[in-house]
């Protein structure tokens, strides 16, 4: 059975060196409206969209990565509301804060946070942890446009202004606290392992088989090898790990930030006789990675995991690399907090933690700064309205050309 593995923090001296200075806010306000333009002052009008720009062609220059098949079905999942609409384009995102003058100190970020990415890490027997659970856009970024994405995925999914400011304030204390996190303040949250178990296999697998559907395919043998072959060596598994594996499938993902890119479960049995499900999945070059700051500021994904882990590898979990791409291997038993049913006292309660998980690893770079709760929220309001805007404008019906017929 796999141990628990220490994250290398040889790169982290240094790179914690390059962040050391403190900052201020970026010099220009995003809501601060250009009369001529009406776009943000100080920022060039072809650096930041109207919404009315913002069509599909405008978030495809993002997505070059993906063929034009794979982009259209994550476009289309992506107008399922106005949170996932904002949610899928992690991309343009940054490319749009590459073009802000002066986006602030730059330093470890989350790269997607919002409240759907957050959960409980299995780090084996009963030991689960409620972290940030999506690194496939982690690494160095202007921080303060890495909280600012949080705070608008916040108001686009819960629109309390009041508890919303609650959160922030607790994020900005929280930035100049050495306060440790009360893992017990949410253990109500907490998954039984037992009970993930058995619903992690009612909804994945038949038997000793990966269920399969439109969704969840049959592999090719030549993929299944390389695949085994990978993660035995990235785990280091037991040497009779080939014979262990069950069944391999490929799982096709259209929507979110994910869309369109490779991923497969692996089952196999460990040596107590019981049952793992694996995930592998493919990643890109972070969207962190497409601004300038980037050639300065590399940090890479296993140091922003020392950082954001507590410093050791949760069950079953590796970075790898494997036929030219990135790929990462993780145990399925993980759980999400289902946010809808909570009541507002209890999500307040979860998205205070979430925030201060942000800010733990934003007070690397940032510590106290004036105004900045202000600024968050002033600019959470005007990036939420406007990627509402526009995917109101995406999900209007087009007019019909047909014209009816004249009768004489």
């Amino acid at each position: 059975m796999l141990g628990r593995t220490p994250f290398a923090p040889s790169i982290l001296f240094l790179f914690l060196l390059l962040i050391a200075c403190r900052t201020s806010l970026p010099s220009d306000a995003l809501s601060q409206k250009n009369s001529a333009a009406n776009l943000p002052e100080g920022i060039p009008n072809s650096s930041l969209a109207k919404p009315e720009q913002m069509d599909r062609n405008y978030f495809r220059m993002s997505y070059s990565h993906l063929s034009e098949e794979e982009f259209e079905a994550k476009w289309q999942a992506s107008l399922a509301s106005p949170l996932l609409f904002f949610r899928s384009y992690v991309n343009t995102w940054y490319v749009e804060v590459n073009n802000i003058p002066d986006p602030g100190k730059v330093g470890p970020c989350f790269g997607d946070a919002h409240p759907e990415n957050f959960g409980f890490i299995w780090y084996g027997s009963e030991d689960f942890r409620y972290l940030y659970n999506d690194l496939d856009d982690s690494g160095a970024c202007p921080v303060a446009f890495d909280a600012l994405r949080y705070f608008t995925a916040l108001k686009l999914f819960w629109g309390k202004d009041d508890l919303e400011k609650k959160v922030r304030e607790d994020y900005v204390k929280a930035l100049s606290q050495d306060e440790k996190l009360d893992s017990d303040s949410i253990k109500e949250y907490r998954p039984k392992l037992n009970k993930l178990l058995e619903k992690i296999a009612e909804k994945n697998l038949d038997g000793r088989k990966i269920k399969r559907s439109e969704t969840v395919i049959d592999l090719s043998e030549t993929k299944s090898s390389t695949l085994i072959q990978g993660v035995s060596s990235y785990l280091k598994l037991e040497p009779k790990f080939k014979d262990s594996v069950l069944d391999l499938a490929e799982v096709i993902v259209k929507s979110g930030g994910s869309g369109g890119l490779h991923r497969y479960y692996l089952l196999f049995e460990n040596v107590d006789k019981e049952l793992q499900l694996l995930e592998i999945k493919e990643l890109t070059k972070p969207a962190t990675g497409l601004g300038d700051w980037a050639d300065e500021h590399f940090l890479p994904r296993n140091i922003l995991l020392y950082l954001a882990w507590e410093e050791e590898a949760p069950k079953y979990f590796a970075l790898a690399r494997m036929e030219g791409s990135d790929y990462i291997i993780r145990s399925r038993v993980k759980s999400s907090v289902d946010l809808i049913d909570l009541s507002d006292e209890e999500k307040l309660k979860l998205f205070k933690y979430q925030a201060r998980l942000l800010a733990k690893l934003h007070k690397l770079s940032l510590n106290k700064i004036k105004g900045f709760e202000v600024w968050l929220d002033k600019e959470s309001e005007f990036m939420a309205s406007r990627y509402k805007a526009a995917y109101k404008i995406a999900t209007k019906p087009k007019k019909s050309n047909n014209k009816k017929p004249e009768h004489p």
